[in-house]
């Protein structure tokens, strides 16, 4: 995760929560022992709620609550968590969701949540397309890195737009 944070010139806060098993964080009926196991390890709303206190983003991007990103449980439950956080954080930073739309597999998943913003993935990030630059940066995320991820950063190359959905300010 520090790999990726540098190449995207980011900072990084990683709590010490557990990182479930694949047959556990992609089974969605897991979501409330996930979100549990977490709340025993350390109030995770308050530990991201101290996280955003401190560095007082303006804005906060998360993913679908409902999809996480490729239907990973953890992340959907992250998500909540942020947006929990979020809604008690006294200045309230503009918050968008990363939709599970993908050009590439548009007949065979498409998250319904409708996007109210679009962000053109091949727009030049300093060192070229912003899209070649998140596969790189996802090909540094080792813990997630299965089949499912793998397909999905060979798909990204060709992924033209981010969908997003403002739900917060």
């Amino acid at each position: 995760m520090r790999a990726a944070a540098r190449r995207l010139g980011a900072g990084v806060d990683i709590g010490s929560f557990t990182n479930h098993p694949s047959d556990v964080a992609f089974d969605p009926a897991n979501r409330g022992q996930i979100r549990a196991a977490w709340e025993a390890q350390g109030e995770p709303v308050a530990w991201l709620s101290e996280v955003i206190e401190r560095v007082e983003p303006d804005l906060v991007l998360t993913l679908d609550p409902g999809h996480g990103y490729t239907g990973h449980v953890e992340h959907a439950v992250a998500s909540e968590l942020v947006q929990e956080a979020v809604r008690s954080s006294a200045e309230s930073p503009v918050v968008f969701l990363v939709l599970n739309r993908y050009e590439a597999l548009e007949q065979l998943w498409l998250d319904p949540s409708q996007p109210t913003e679009e962000w053109d993935a091949t727009r030049d990030c300093g060192t070229g397309p912003c899209v070649k630059l998140a596969v790189e940066v996802g090909r540094e995320h080792e813990s997630q890195l299965g089949p499912t991820l793998g397909l999905l950063l060979l798909l990204l190359e060709k992924q033209e737009t981010v969908h997003l959905r403002r739900v917060g300010r």
